[in-house]
């Protein structure tokens, strides 16, 4: 939580029984005017918070060709907060790939930052996604771009995986 205090402050007002007085009566020049003294005070809690969509990459025969979905990322934050957002490698990483796992097996499947599939998505410094909340503070939504390579004999059946999206800022 962050707290501003101390701030010097002078609250006037002015007051008239026969009519609406004028700005110049709160000068503190004489008049009808009181002055007081005190703190503004903001407060808010420095968090955020993140959600994001289910990737589906259909349901169809062992893909011949790569196979694309996408998932969105919502990330709610104070007003101007940088963030970055890493992603996990998954349950079934094998020290070098991704993978969902089904009854039958494993199919490999990487995650992109950008929709061409070149850059890479992690959760190391170099393969996050940067990006900063607006000065409304409104929920920014990202993409990611998720693919399946070839895989013309992987058998049937439902593979899945759990990646861990995490929120620095």
């Amino acid at each position: 939580m962050y707290a501003e205090a101390g701030l010097p402050v002078t609250l006037r007002y002015s007051r008239s029984e026969t009519g609406f007085p004028s700005t110049a009566d709160c000068s503190g020049e004489g008049g009808n005017s009181t002055h007081y003294s005190g703190d503004i005070r903001a407060q808010y809690a420095n968090s955020c918070t993140v959600s994001a969509t289910a990737m589906h990459f259909g349901r169809r025969p062992p893909p011949t060709s790569a196979v694309q979905a996408t998932s969105d990322i919502t990330v709610q934050c104070a007003p101007q907060t940088a963030w970055k957002i890493g992603l996990g490698n998954g349950q079934h990483y094998d020290g070098s790939t991704r993978h969902m796992a089904g009854s039958s097996g494993t199919i490999a499947y990487r995650l992109y930052r950008d929709s061409a599939h070149t850059q890479a998505w992690g959760n190391e410094a170099d393969s996050m996604l940067a990006g900063a909340t607006n000065h409304h503070g409104d929920p920014a939504t990202v993409r990611v771009h998720g693919e399946v390579p070839p895989h013309p004999d992987a058998a049937m059946g439902r593979y899945t995986d759990t990646v861990v999206v995490t929120l620095y800022y």
